[in-house]
């Protein structure tokens, strides 16, 4: 939103998103030991974390679609 309304330049935070980009996989690394070490416990309730994940991947594009939908409607009101 910030690159958007152009209050902070591309610029001045391309170099640290270049970093994070090409070592995210090294930030994972923790969170993918950690599901490994209670592999026992998640197995249990795989079903329903999948579950839970596909319905906040559909509430999350609904959300984001209703506010790009707003965002649309808004704009199109400013250039009349």
């Amino acid at each position: 939103l910030a690159l958007i309304l152009k209050i902070v330049k591309l610029e001045e935070v391309e170099d640290v998103a270049n970093f994070l980009t090409n070592n995210m996989a090294f930030f994972f690394i923790p969170a993918a030991v950690s599901v490994m070490e209670y592999f026992q416990i998640l197995k249990i309730v795989f079903v329903k974390i999948i579950i839970i994940c596909i319905l906040s991947i559909f509430i999350t594009f609904f959300v984001i679609s209703l506010f790009l939908k707003a965002i649309t409607i808004k704009k199109k009101g400013k250039e009349s």
